[in-house]
């Protein structure tokens, strides 16, 4: 099989900040506006699983933290990038109730995330999701995402793809996990996830809850993230005060 350098669309950004919903809202538009043909999609962590095959044309590309010549590669190839940011003592605290991380452990997980979403701020072809804007409850999102990518979204398509991605549905479908020859289990212990969609058995159950952090974070965690983000929390327009 030789290797293809396709277009490439990057899905990047902190945890728990809606990064999944985009890359299968990406995926499901590129779908209806017909590039299936040669549509390829991944989770990266290297740049190994970057290495797509003969006749790949699209590429839609999931990633949190990087290494930094993962970033320049991907800054370089990716026709649009789409960056979902979250105030990171929220992602901090969702890593701790969801994911069963201690808090260095997901002190570690949002901090190598956030110098990643960083150093791709600036680019021109970046565009921000703010999840307290509560961007995945708008189907004009689906519209923003299909601007980027060059197509249009169908009204049909818009209403389909925007209920096929409402919690409900979402959690329906990771509710047939062992029915699907994607899904594989992951080293955390009860955790699965479906290598296409890059939803796993950990989003189930969530609230989506703004300021968790006020009741999960103690006050001496608080100040080591407020310290370690300081830069983060201004870039992203996150109030280290409040």
């Amino acid at each position: 099989m030789e290797n293809a350098v396709p277009i490439t669309f990057w899905c990047v950004g902190l945890y728990a900040s809606g990064s999944t919903w985009i890359f299968n809202a990406a995926k499901k538009i590129a779908v209806a506006a017909g590039m299936n043909p040669g549509l390829v999609s991944c989770f990266a962590t290297n740049r190994q699983d970057l290495v797509f095959p003969r006749g790949s044309r699209t590429a839609i590309v999931k990633t949190h933290g990087l290494p930094g010549d993962v970033i320049d590669f991907l800054a370089g190839q990716s026709r649009a990038i789409w960056l979902s940011v979250r105030d990171p003592r929220d992602c901090i605290a969702s890593l701790m109730t969801y994911q069963d991380c201690s808090f260095d452990e997901a002190l570690e997980m949002t901090e190598d995330a956030a110098k990643t979403s960083l150093s791709i701020i600036e680019l021109s072809q970046t565009i921000i999701f703010r999840y307290e804007d509560n961007f995945f409850d708008k189907s004009s999102t689906l519209d923003a995402i299909a601007a980027s990518i060059g197509c249009g979204v169908a009204p049909n398509d818009r209403v389909r793809i925007f209920a096929e991605t409402r919690r409900s549905a979402i959690e329906a479908f990771i509710g047939t996990f062992p029915t699907l020859s994607s899904v594989v289990t992951q080293p955390e212990p009860g955790h699965l996830v479906d290598t296409d969609s890059q939803w796993h058995t950990h989003h189930i159950g969530r609230t989506g809850e703004v300021g968790r952090w006020r009741k999960l974070l103690s006050t001496s965690q608080t100040q080591i993230v407020n310290r370690k983000f300081e830069e983060t929390m201004k870039r992203f327009n996150y109030d280290i005060l409040s």
